[in-house]
């Protein structure tokens, strides 16, 4: 977000302007491609995996937009941050569980 003349301000935030979507997404690029974790690309599932401390990404031509691959491999990226040497947040919570739960909210 930032201040500038002539852009239109983002709903709900009086005086933040959103910079234009590639900028945006060049800025998600360069932040996840600087992430410590290993990416692996391929199947039809993302996820974290915290014992071989690795995300797994649908290739991005799987994804219906450039955003919303992003967004997921955000979301893995912030799961990772719960890894024993991060941290140290329970990561074995199974899906339907409380502790899977506030993993998911969290990421």
């Amino acid at each position: 977000m930032l201040r500038a003349a002539g852009r239109t301000p983002t709903p709900g935030h009086a005086g933040l302007i959103a910079k234009p979507e590639p900028e945006r997404l060049a800025a998600a690029e360069a932040v996840l491609t600087g992430w410590a974790v290993p990416v692996s690309y391929g199947g039809e599932r993302a996820c974290y995996f915290p014992q071989l401390d690795r995300i797994q990404l649908p290739e991005r031509q799987a994804f219906h937009s450039a955003s919303g691959f992003y967004a997921t491999w955000a979301h893995e990226a912030i799961h990772s941050t719960g890894h024993p040497s991060r941290l140290k947040r329970h990561l074995s919570g199974r899906m339907g569980s409380m502790t899977y739960a506030r993993e998911e909210l969290g990421g």
